[in-house]
């Protein structure tokens, strides 16, 4: 039974993460000016 909440908690930090590198790449992105992408 203890297999089902640790496979929840572990999708849920998943998730998080990902969210997390969301807003890095968001604010990375508002932070810098566009053309640095430009080469």
């Amino acid at each position: 039974m203890s297999a089902i909440p640790d496979r929840f908690s572990t999708q849920l930090e998943f998730h998080h993460s990902q969210y997390d590198a969301y807003q890095y790449i968001q604010h990375a992105l508002h932070k810098y000016p566009q053309n640095l992408f430009d080469d």
